[in-house]
């Protein structure tokens, strides 16, 4: 079973795969649902249902990995909030 540095590895590369959307919106949403997945997940002490979650958690950062792809593909117009401040004369 995977132990608790596994977990931390799997929640970083997590994140570090949601930061790579070029859109702030999908970026702050995968951000949230990966961090609310691990939270409601984190009391669970059965050891099939630990091995079940994190294949779950694995096939879900490979379709992360896909979904960030196909994004980088398209051309999107930034929101802005993404666009950088103006320098102050």
């Amino acid at each position: 079973m995977a132990n608790r540095s596994t977990w931390i590895s799997l929640y970083k590369e997590l994140r570090r795969t949601a930061n790579q959307f070029p859109q702030y919106n999908y970026r702050e949403f995968a951000g949230r649902r990966i961090r609310d997945y691990f939270e409601a997940n984190k009391s669970v002490t059965n050891q099939d249902q630990q091995k079940a979650l994190y294949k779950e958690a694995v096939e879900s950062l490979e379709k992360l990995k896909r979904q960030v792809v196909v994004s980088k593909q398209y051309p999107y117009r930034p929101l802005v909030i993404e666009q950088p401040k103006p320098a102050s004369l």
